[in-house]
């Protein structure tokens, strides 16, 4: 489609059901079901590392239909790593070099030479990967999601180790020593970087399909151990209860925690009346997590490529 007519531009809170609409186009054409609500859309207006005027476009059909979405967020680390998200309706391939093209010339002003763009990919997605092949990326990484039907008889209890035991985070107790214990579990885990606080709140207790009441804590006296903090459900999937930050911190280790707050979460999952759960992880974790996760029933159904390119 070489002579199809673009226009670009920064989009605004009222294009945020356009956009979904788009996305959830593009998540169809890869796995039957959608990926983005609205209300979703418009809280990435307000995510603290991305400047909406300058960090987010559309690429606009002359019908005023959004054929592409794209923004870029990041900029921590040295040399800095910049993230790219690129969504196009899988008819509207042709829109995806010249939005990228946009968003890496973005990112050359953010991040300057040498800087790492990367960009993440379903691993179906052959429109994504060659654009992004196309323009110079490769694939440095990958993660998979991985599920688990919550409908099988005899879902196992967890067992809790050395008389440890889980709670409910309480909303009244503030939320920094969950938020310390989130970046001390993951400091050891492939390009960790502190996230400001109010970045982490943006994406967990401010995420559309947050519930306190999902929040599952293991303390040993005056210190959280472990935690896993769920949503509601998945965006496009409310039959799945989704499991957004799973980790225990180094000293609690090897003693069993993870799976058993793994099987909590199952158990209260199914008692809301789930018929799945998911949960992301990184495909060379060092933790040993994908091992863990099969260890409970759960299975890959997706895997997502990380595209990684040096700016020039």
């Amino acid at each position: 489609m070489p002579d199809l007519e673009l226009d670009l531009r920064a989009p605004t809170e009222s294009d945020a059901a356009a956009i979904a609409d788009a996305l959830n186009a593009h998540s169809r054409s890869l796995y039957g079901t959608d990926d983005s609500t609205a209300a979703e859309v418009r809280a990435w207006f307000a995510v603290p590392d991305i400047d909406a005027a300058q960090d987010m476009r559309v690429a606009v059909l002359p019908d005023g239909s959004i054929a592409a979405y794209a923004d870029l967020g990041g900029g921590y680390g040295e040399p800095p790593r910049l993230w790219l998200d690129l969504r196009m309706r899988p008819e509207f391939e042709a829109a995806g070099p010249h939005l990228l093209a946009a968003m890496e010339r973005r990112a050359r002003e953010r991040g300057g030479a040498g800087a790492l763009l990367r960009a993440i990919a379903a691993d179906r997605d052959a429109p994504t990967a060659r654009t992004l092949k196309d323009a110079g990326f490769h694939v440095v990484r990958s993660s998979f999601r991985m599920t688990i039907d919550l409908r099988a008889a005899g879902l196992e209890q967890p067992e809790w180790p050395d008389g440890l035991t889980v709670r409910t985070f309480d909303s009244a107790e503030g939320d920094e020593r969950v938020y310390a214990a989130h970046q001390d579990g993951f400091a050891d885990h492939w390009e960790f970087h502190p996230t400001p606080i109010d970045e982490w709140r943006h994406w967990t207790s401010g995420h559309p399909n947050h519930d306190p009441e999902l929040w599952f804590l293991v303390e040993d006296e005056d210190e959280i151990a472990a935690l896993c903090l769920c949503r509601r459900h998945e965006t496009g999937q409310p039959d799945m209860g989704w499991v957004n930050i799973l980790t225990v911190r180094p000293p609690w280790r090897r003693r069993g925690l993870a799976r058993a707050l793994l099987l909590h979460a199952f158990v209260v999952f199914r008692g809301r009346g789930k018929l799945q759960a998911g949960l992301g992880v990184d495909a060379e974790n060092t933790t040993g997590a994908v091992a863990l996760y099969e260890g409970v029933g759960m299975r890959v159904a997706r895997r997502h490529d990380t595209y990684e390119k040096v700016l020039d």
